[in-house]
C-alpha cells in the first residue's frame, strides 16, 4: 500500500510537470513543510526530488537524519521547523542543512531563522555544488535579529547538491524548503529512482516480517 501511494503520488508528479512545461504555464514548486508532519518524522526520502541529511565534518557529508521538530517560537511558517537526529532543532556551521538532488532543480528556496543568541545579528547562507564537487552559486540573508527569518536561493543550473547553515549563529532555524521541479526528463529518472527504492525498502519489510 505505502509502495503503491508513492507511485500514484511520483506518477502525478511528473504528469503535472510535463504539462506545465507543454502548455507554458508557471513551473510546479514542490514544499516540504514540517508542519505537514508529526513531530520526529524522519524527512529524509519523504520527496522524489531530494534526499535530506545533516551534513557534517570538513565535508559536510551525510551523516544524521532530519526530522520534522516543534518549535513555535523559531518556525517561519506554523510551529514546526527542520531538526537534525534526536530533535535537535537548529543548524551551524558544524551541523548543516543537506540536499542531494537526483536531477538538478531549477530552483531550491529555504527561510533561515535566526536565533538572536546574545542578541546579536546573524546571516544564512546556502552553497549549490554541481556533482564534481564545484561550487556553483552562493546565496545569503541580511543580518537579521532573533525571530527573523528571510528566504534563501539557489537557481544556478546543474546542482547536484546544496548545504545551508549560518556561518555565526549556533543556534540556526531552517524551515518551509520549496523545490521548483526540474525538467520532465530530469523528473522522470528521480520519480523512477524514488520508486525503485521504495520497493526495495518495502521487500526488506516484508523479508523482517517473514523472519519474525
Amino acid at each position: 500500500m505505502y509502495r503503491n501511494t508513492l507511485l500514484i503520488a511520483s506518477c502525478s508528479l511528473l504528469l503535472c510537470a510535463s504539462r506545465c512545461a507543454a502548455f507554458g504555464v508557471p513551473e510546479p514548486v514542490f514544499v516540504i513543510e514540517p508542519d505537514n508532519y508529526a513531530d520526529g518524522t524522519v524527512l529524509n526520502s519523504i520527496s522524489p526530488l531530494v534526499t535530506l541529511s545533516t551534513g557534517a565534518f570538513s565535508d559536510n557529508r551525510p551523516t544524521f537524519d532530519v526530522v520534522a521538530s516543534t518549535d513555535p517560537q523559531d518556525a517561519s511558517t506554523g510551529a514546526k521547523v527542520f531538526a537534525h537526529g534526536g530533535g535537535v532543532s537548529f543548524f551551524n556551521s558544524g551541523r548543516t542543512f543537506r540536499m542531494d538532488f537526483p536531477s538538478p532543480p531549477r530552483k531550491v528556496e529555504l527561510d533561515y531563522i535566526a536565533s538572536g543568541f546574545f542578541d546579536n545579528l546573524y546571516l544564512g547562507r546556502i552553497e549549490g555544488y554541481d556533482t564534481a564537487g564545484n561550487l556553483i552559486e552562493v546565496d545569503e540573508t541580511a543580518l537579521l535579529a532573533g525571530g527573523q527569518f528571510e528566504t534563501l536561493t539557489l537557481s544556478a543550473p546543474g546542482i547536484a547538491y546544496a548545504v545551508a547553515y549560518p556561518p555565526e549563529d549556533s543556534f540556526g532555524d531552517f524551515d518551509f524548503l520549496r523545490i521548483t521541479a526540474p525538467e520532465p526528463t530530469g523528473l522522470l529518472l528521480a520519480v523512477t529512482a524514488f520508486a525503485v527504492a521504495a520497493g526495495r525498502r518495502s521487500r526488506a519489510g516484508r523479508a523482517r516480517t517473514s523472519i519474525q
